[in-house]
């Protein structure tokens, strides 16, 4: 063995293979660089893994049978030792090609390791656009609306997606501006833009995912039934993720599953509370309505307990009269989270409740509005709320930091509070 060691020295295999392993590995990070850059798809990257592995054990036949100099090639001559021993000195060369390989092939499991490590930690910033109503009456915003929060919020069931605000996302309803001036504005690198045209029994969607440099990445278009419009939702969140090359664990299947309704005429109603409940000066009265009849529709519907109770409590809130309405309130946000303990509009709810209702927990409204933000980062109303009762409690510090968080989901100027301020905030539930 030790003539075999000896004959890999002179010969400067081992020279030559660490030379390979050290060219290859620095090939890797320029090319992984490049890729980035074009947004190049991972089997390139994992293509060149897989051939640089392969061609570890023919360098290491060539560095044996050739000296690698600077004019070429040189055929390398045999030792003494290895004409006298031809047939043990056979053995051990058949032995290194075998661990050669062995070896490259191990080099491709651990990069493509190290690859899929690195997706299931990455994070991809996405916008959901509210989608466009090309409806012939133009009179289906509601509907168009309600897609599209639907589908961004089962993708926050992804943790690889981080989701924009679909409060974010609605100050570009009106405004002509391009993707390119959107996305950055956003924070964001990939946007998803739909258009539907719906009819009494039936709709068009087409959706498209593009990247903040507006290069379409993926798009497609479904002719469907209206009451196909569940599985829609499930399969565009499915299809976004993929091909973002996403990994959906069968939990987060199962989440994105169970948000939201299978109930046609229960969606439509909730979708039409939802559309006046994000008006500035809310009805909340008549989005109850709306909300009442989803529940009615679909008792197991769990956003519409939890937008029901924001709205009755923010009528009692506006009026603090009705001690039977903020009751009911709290029994529709806590039958929320029975039916999902991951709704986050019904952990908002429920911050507001013990934050805001004199002699409740302030620190299960702290609990409650952290729940939200964990669960989805991208909440600005979250945020605001847990600043307000940070400033109510006197962390002022802690407040102006989830205050500047909601001002920046907000896209507006940061204006922090005061240190020695006292009295009621400026800012609004």
């Amino acid at each position: 063995m030790s003539n075999f060691w000896d004959e890999l020295k002179r010969r400067n295999v081992i020279r030559e293979t660490l030379a390979y392993l050290a060219g290859a590995w620095v090939f890797l990070q320029v090319a992984a660089i490049v890729l980035e850059t074009f947004d190049a798809p991972d089997w390139i990257s994992q293509t060149l893994v897989i051939i640089l592995a392969v061609g570890l054990p023919v360098w290491v036949l060539v560095s044996w049978a050739y000296q690698i100099t600077t004019k070429g090639f040189k055929k390398m001559s045999s030792s003494k030792q290895a004409e006298k021993g031809s047939a043990g000195f056979t053995k051990n060369l058949l032995v290194m090609v075998i661990l050669a390989t062995v070896f490259g092939a191990g080099l491709v499991f651990v990069f493509q390791g190290i690859g899929s490590k690195i997706r299931e930690d990455a994070q991809y910033a996405i916008a959901v656009m509210p989608f466009r109503d090309l409806s012939p009456d133009k009179d289906n915003e509601w509907f168009c609306d309600g897609m599209a929060s639907t589908i961004r919020n089962k993708l926050t069931s992804v943790k690889n997606l981080a989701p924009a605000g679909m409060i974010s996302t609605y100050a570009y309803k009106d405004q002509n501006k391009t993707i390119r001036e959107i996305a950055p504005e956003l924070g964001v690198e990939y946007v998803v833009a739909g258009e539907i045209q719906k009819y009494p029994a039936m709709f068009i969607i087409s959706v498209q995912l593009i990247t903040a440099d507006e290069k379409v990445i993926w798009s497609t278009e479904y002719q469907e039934s209206a009451d196909n419009f569940y599985q829609i939702q499930q399969m565009l969140a499915e299809e976004i993720s993929r091909n973002l090359e996403v990994r959906i664990s069968e939990e987060e299947t199962g989440m994105m599953e169970n948000y939201g309704t299978e109930n046609l005429e229960a969606f439509e109603n909730f979708a039409k509370g939802e559309k006046i409940l994000h008006q500035w000066h809310s009805q909340y009265s008549e989005a109850a309505e709306y909300f009442e009849k989803a529940i009615e529709l679909d008792p197991l519907y769990a956003e519409a307990y939890a937008s029901l109770a924001y709205c009755q409590s923010y009528n009692y809130f506006h009026h603090w009269e009705d001690k039977e309405l903020i009751d009911q309130a709290f029994k529709n946000g806590e039958t929320a989270l029975q039916l999902d303990s991951l709704s986050v509009r019904a952990h908002n709810f429920m911050g507001n409740y013990y934050s805001i209702i004199p002699g409740k927990s302030r620190a299960k409204g702290d609990a409650h509005y952290k729940k939200a933000i964990a669960l989805d980062p991208e909440d600005l109303i979250a945020h605001n709320n847990l600043g307000l009762l940070q400033e109510q409690v006197g962390y002022r510090e802690q407040a102006n930091r989830s205050y500047k968080r909601a001002d920046d989901l907000a896209g507006i100027e940061h204006r922090p509070i005061p240190g020695d301020k006292t009295g009621e905030s400026q800012r609004e539930k």
